[in-house]
């Protein structure tokens, strides 16, 4: 009768599944984001508000650079801890591929064309 009872007990808990694989929390990249890299001489300063549904993301943001700015919507995915997002400026697109550091910290690189520099997020 134990073994009958272990068994059941056994079947229960393996068609209860488990969320272990996908520990990383729902919608986490929500919000407001900020960071700083170094283009040429000047400093730019990236700005965007981000929503995500799942592992897609996309928004909106801005970039300054000296006494220059755009704006740009964005689209993107995340499949924690990566993320990726292509920024359209309109004019341009901007890559930016990256890795969930923190639920509050994204540490990644973007990519115009030839040029690749370190751009570190955070949210504020």
């Amino acid at each position: 009768m134990k073994r009958i009872a272990v068994l059941a007990f056994v079947a229960i808990l393996a068609a209860c599944g488990s969320d272990s694989g996908n520990t990383a929390p729902k919608n986490v990249l929500t919000g407001n984001w900020s960071g700083r890299y170094i283009n040429g001489t000047d400093t730019a300063v990236f700005v965007l508000v981000a929503a995500q549904n799942g592992s897609a993301l996309n928004g909106v943001g801005y970039e300054t650079i000296g006494n220059s700015s755009g704006q740009f919507e964005f689209t993107g995915a995340s499949t924690p801890p990566n993320v990726t997002m292509v920024l359209d400026y309109n004019y341009s697109f901007l890559l930016y591929t990256g890795t969930l550091v923190t639920n509050d910290s994204i540490s990644g690189t973007a990519t115009d064309g030839a040029n690749s520099f370190p751009l570190d997020i955070a949210r504020h």
